[in-house]
């Protein structure tokens, strides 16, 4: 009977080391399958935010080159209008000059379209100050406001002219 128990050992004893060695063949397959899952994990992440840093750069390239060209369309706007501007104020001085030789009525009258027109002028002005701060959205409605006032100042400044 001992050796029969003895036998039984044995014999339980190489079932469950075949367990135990299955469990552990188990448990190394499932570490490397983990670990592979990883690895793969951390390359798509990383290709990811590569991805999404191009992508970044992209479109601060495009906002840069927006804000260049929303630089320019101003100055180039504020250099035509200026233009006009300083021309209207060689009329403005023009009319003042040939006021001074004027009669006393007629030149009541011009000092008064002079004096709307240098207002208009200082309107003008200061539109296109507010040109500096205007944003893209809102940029042709600034233009416009600055075309009207600049109209309305060449009109005063004809007014003072048709006066002398």
């Amino acid at each position: 009977m001992n050796s029969r128990i003895v036998g039984t050992t044995i014999v339980l004893g190489t079932f469950l080391a075949m367990g135990c060695d299955s469990a552990t063949k188990a448990e190394k397959a499932a570490r490397e399958a983990q670990q592979k899952a990883d690895e793969e994990v951390t390359k798509v992440r990383q290709q990811a935010e590569e991805t999404a840093a191009k992508a970044q750069a992209k479109a601060n390239e495009v906002a840069r080159e927006a804000d260049r060209s929303l630089v320019q369309r101003k100055s180039d706007f504020r250099i035509d209008k200026q233009k006009e501007l300083d021309a209207l104020n060689h009329r403005i001085d023009e009319v003042r000059a040939k006021a001074t030789t004027a009669k006393s009525d007629v030149k009541a009258t011009i000092d008064a379209a002079l004096a709307e027109a240098t207002q208009r002028r200082a309107t003008v002005e200061s539109e296109l100050r507010a040109l500096e701060n205007a944003a893209a959205t809102e940029l042709d409605q600034v233009e416009s406001r600055i075309n009207q006032v600049l109209a309305q100042f060449k009109k005063s400044v004809s007014d003072a002219e048709k006066r002398i």
